[in-house]
């Protein structure tokens, strides 16, 4: 049995992308890059597009991404307050809103698109080898009309075939658009997130693992969590993530462990690329 497991920064690639042979005059890479889980119920990561292929002019991107909706628990992802563009992350002539990042209406997917220009409107170049940020998005779960905690498994996030896809579009000497949006061919879908799984329970500020008393407030304490999951400590198959500086004193401990499904037990620490940290594996004998 393991008693902890750790993940800092990892990148490791899942593919998914139909069978067929990439052409060097059109190709392109539609990928999921940078999670990152800033609270109990808030996660964020990018979209970006890369052109393996020539030089385009981009009319519109549609992506849809699947997950695991299990990880809501009792909560929801709400298109209204829940999802979001983080303003100014996008490099697109043409940027989505908050009204482009909606769910799905059966709730499977989470659905985003960019705005197309209109005839005679000047288009972006997109240059062959240069990556674009399409939006950097973020994922807030809600429960009662406030903030709920993800349940400790893995997302499963995945960019969904009949939806990922780039168009471009012919344009006068100007740069303007002249015809239709033509779907680009010769699409790579990527995710680079790795196995990392989401917590329940996230250690904000600076201060002990255990306080005492039924309150707990470095944990989970973002002032719009439900007092459900706020200000608890977490139990030992939780995920957690450590978000500020944790001290577990002299003569403690503490124990993650993974449940009967193999699910929780799992360490992340956000900052370990500002802080140093000694931490100790004992096992168990199991």
């Amino acid at each position: 049995m393991k008693s902890i497991k750790m993940y800092g920064m990892l990148a490791v690639i899942h593919m998914l992308t139909p069978l067929h042979q990439l052409t060097a005059e059109e190709s392109y890479q539609l990928i999921m890059e940078n999670l990152v889980q800033g609270s109990e119920g808030e996660i964020q990561f990018d979209v970006l597009l890369k052109n393996t292929g020539s030089t385009f002019f981009l009319n519109d991107v549609r992506i849809g991404i699947l997950f695991d909706p299990g990880i809501t628990g009792s909560g929801m992802f709400d298109s209204d307050k829940g999802l979001r563009i983080i303003p100014e992350s996008s490099e697109l002539l043409y940027p989505p809103e908050d009204t482009d990042f909606t769910l799905s209406d059966d709730g499977s997917r989470l659905l985003l698109s960019t705005p197309e220009p209109s005839l005679n409107d000047p288009v972006q170049e997109v240059l062959s080898g240069s990556t674009l940020r399409v939006a950097r998005l973020q994922l807030i779960l809600s429960y009662q009309g406030q903030r709920g905690a993800f349940q400790n498994l893995h997302p499963n996030f995945a960019l969904c075939t009949e939806e990922g896809q780039v168009s471009h579009c012919q344009t006068d000497g100007d740069g303007n658009k002249t015809g239709e949006g033509i779907v680009l061919g010769g699409r790579e879908l990527l995710c680079h997130f790795g196995e990392r799984p989401l917590a329940s329970h996230y250690f904000y500020g600076t201060g002990d693992w255990h306080t005492g008393g039924e309150k707990h407030p470095h944990w989970n304490n973002h002032p719009d969590t439900h007092p459900l999951f706020a200000m608890q400590a977490p139990p030992e198959n939780a995920n957690v993530v450590i978000g500020g500086v944790v001290t577990i004193p002299a003569g403690q401990q503490v124990q993650l462990l993974p449940d009967e499904h193999g699910q929780g037990g799992t360490l992340i620490i956000e900052t370990a690329d500002k802080h140093t940290y000694r931490i100790e594996l004992v096992a168990n004998g199991e």
